[in-house]
């Protein structure tokens, strides 16, 4: 992914689907049920980073919003994205959307936050995906956070998400669309 397409100093998301997690139990050791996938993927790479609870994540995407030289409306974007997805008022209307907040990531210079989708479906199986949400602190954060990514897929034998696993998807990308966050408009699984 190239700056050209997006800044990397921006917010972005990467949708993952169930079938991509359950590839990567056996590389990336993650057991029989998948507690907290991407922090075990982050172990995995011996990547260094520190653990975040909700309310900690919350607060520090609000420093990064209010961080000196970045744009007003990179600003306002990082905001709504935490109220929208990390206040107590959002839990209950994201928990209607069936969008839940598992962990989250300090990498230093960029934080991640991962979150599960559920998509219920009438007399079949509910959907199930997982979205990345990256809030990098510089261009340099993005790009790190970009080659994280790439080799996590990298050590996984299957695609991130499929062009119908992506469609599936949209109740769940519609959530963080509100925000106006890159990434949930496009895959950007298809520009790495």
């Amino acid at each position: 992914m190239s700056g050209s397409e997006f800044e990397l100093d921006q917010p972005f998301i990467l949708f993952v689907s169930k079938r991509f997690i359950d590839s990567a139990k056996k590389p990336f050791d993650l057991g029989l049920v998948a507690r907290k996938p991407l922090l075990k993927m982050l172990q995995g790479l011996n990547v260094g980073f520190t653990e975040l609870d909700r309310d900690e994540v919350k607060r520090r995407i609000d420093e990064v919003a209010s961080s000196k030289g970045m744009a007003i409306s990179t600003g306002d974007m990082i905001k709504r994205l935490s109220l929208s997805m990390l206040t107590p008022t959002a839990l209950v209307i994201a928990a209607k959307k069936k969008v839940t907040f598992l962990s989250a990531a300090d990498l230093g210079d960029s934080l991640i936050a991962e979150f599960v989708c559920e998509i219920p479906r009438a007399f079949r199986p509910s959907l199930i995906y997982f979205a990345w949400l990256v809030v990098p602190r510089s261009r340099d954060g993005g790009a790190r956070a970009l080659q994280v990514f790439k080799a996590i897929a990298g050590k996984v034998a299957s695609e991130p998400i499929t062009d119908e696993e992506w469609d599936g998807a949209e109740p769940a990308r519609k959530t963080f669309a509100e925000s106006g966050v890159k990434g949930s408009e496009e895959n950007l699984w298809r520009s790495l």
